[in-house]
């Protein structure tokens, strides 16, 4: 168990390292960038990615997940599975190009032809990662992915600035993210090679194909509610309401989703070493909760209180219609990073079932609140996610808790002081902003920053000094 904590932690901070590292550098890329582009811009690619992520989901038909959950794989199976996944890219790739010309005519927007016939390039590049990567998460080495995603993430941060800066608009983001996709191809294959000629045979495949169906259809449930927001949002009310939505949820979204990829990508190989002990595995997940909350409530509810500040400094004024929806979403991001972490333990624990039946209740429960909060715009549906989505996580959690070995009042117990704590500075720095309103907006949002962090660290000494403890006990802790 001791190998496994060391293994953990060393994977985390690799993990972590390497994207603190990218993401100084790309979100100041994204920050430039969308000063050079337009709502419009960004508009067009959500409507593309909406159809493209989603086919992405079906990509590997989550038989990489599979790989790093079984207990035993032979090379022959992974040859295999490498035939399955071969021919699942190369489908996806050729349907994606067929459904373009109608894709873009349902949308009335005839550049969207020619992005989506680009973007499709993305899955053959995912075959050849798909192998590499889940054998790097299997052995829990994870210092050599971290390096290239970093690496990677740089570097198509520069070639979208680049393209920008030239005029290429939504073509910077799509050739962007496709160089970054074929850096991550040949990284993989150097970093972890995997030159097995494929099998086409389905012959034994049936544990590896049971498992990975569940974890497919999850992921495809958890998209469609995911982006049916951006569906009707582009549908009902245009591209330019898009794209401020589509800008304002990928800020909010920014800290969690950065977070959680760390903490998912180390979590589901340590629960597949600790599914046979359960008891190990309700302290981890208990213990990433905590840890997690303790950083995510006064990021996201931070960004909530200086959300008109945050947009007018770094997007510019022909993006003020993305204060309103950034405040909001952001109160609900501490929620959403408690419910990704979900799936990486019941399906490590080989219960991806669980998954697919909180999938399948969000589906139901969002796109309701969507199309009733769609009626008052933009607004209604950043409302939408802050009265609907808590509602959701509370019936998963009830499904979830008993197969990690938890009740649903442990998890809940330990989200309230660090949630406390944050809804604390939130008011303190709403309160600050009504006596320093009229200082220039970069004294102004430097002074708001200032006073909520120190606002929130004198509430975590005082209320959560064991969170503020276990916090600096984990990152001195060498591993």
């Amino acid at each position: 168990m001791s190998n496994l904590r060391s293994q953990v932690v060393s994977g985390l901070r690799w993990t972590a390292g390497a994207r603190i590292v990218s993401q100084v550098f790309t979100w100041a890329m994204t920050i430039i960038v969308i000063r050079l582009l337009t709502p419009g811009d960004y508009g067009l690619l959500a409507m593309a990615n909406i159809f493209v992520a989603f086919l992405m989901l079906m990509s590997e038909i989550g038989l990489g997940l599979s790989i790093v959950q079984a207990d035993k794989v032979e090379l022959p199976e992974l040859r295999q599975i490498f035939g399955l996944v071969i021919l699942s890219n190369m489908s996806l790739c050729v349907l994606l190009l067929v459904l373009a010309p109608l894709i873009a005519s349902f949308f009335n927007e005839p550049r969207l032809t020619m992005v989506i016939q680009a973007l499709a390039a993305q899955f053959p590049l995912v075959a050849l990662t798909s192998i590499p990567k889940a054998l790097l998460e299997r052995k829990m080495d994870f210092k050599p992915a971290s390096m290239l995603e970093a690496i990677s993430a740089i570097i198509n941060g520069v070639v979208v600035l680049l393209l920008a800066y030239w005029g290429y608009g939504v073509w910077a983001l799509v050739w962007g993210n496709l160089v970054g996709l074929l850096l991550r191809a040949i990284g993989f294959q150097i970093m972890s090679p995997f030159r097995e000629w494929p099998t086409f045979s389905l012959a034994g495949m049936r544990r590896f194909v049971f498992f990975g169906g569940h974890v497919t259809l999850a992921r495809m449930l958890w998209f469609f509610y995911s982006q049916v927001d951006s569906f009707i949002v582009g549908k009902l009310l245009g591209k330019e309401p898009l794209g401020i939505y589509s800008v304002s949820m990928h800020l909010a979204g920014l800290p969690v989703a950065r977070v959680s990829s760390v903490l998912n990508q180390v979590a589901m190989p340590a629960f597949s070493r600790v599914q046979n002990d359960l008891g190990a595995a309700s302290a981890h997940f208990l213990k990433a909760a905590r840890l997690m909350a303790f950083v995510v409530f006064p990021v996201s509810w931070g960004m909530s209180a200086v959300a008109p500040e945050l947009v007018d400094l770094l997007m510019g004024k022909h993006w003020a219609g993305a204060a309103m929806p950034l405040l909001l979403l952001c109160l609900i991001m501490p929620f959403r990073m408690l419910s990704s972490m979900i799936p990486a333990a019941v399906q490590g624990l080989g219960r991806p079932e669980v998954s697919v039946m909180n999938q399948i209740s969000a589906c139901v429960v969002m796109p309701i609140a969507f199309v009733i909060g769609s009626q008052w715009g933009l607004l209604g549906i950043s409302i939408a996610w802050v009265l609907g989505f808590p509602l959701v996580l509370l019936g998963n959690l009830f499904r979830a808790m008993p197969v990690v070995g938890l009740t649903v009042w442990q998890l809940v117990r330990s989200q309230v002081p660090p949630a406390i704590c944050a809804g604390g500075m939130w008011g303190a720095v709403e309160l600050l902003r009504l006596v320093v309103g009229d200082l220039a907006l970069i004294p102004r949002l430097s002074l708001l920053v200032a006073s909520g962090g120190a606002m929130y660290v004198l509430l975590a000494w005082s209320i959560n000094r064991a969170g503020c403890q276990e916090a600096l006990g984990f990152f001195r802790r060498k591993g």
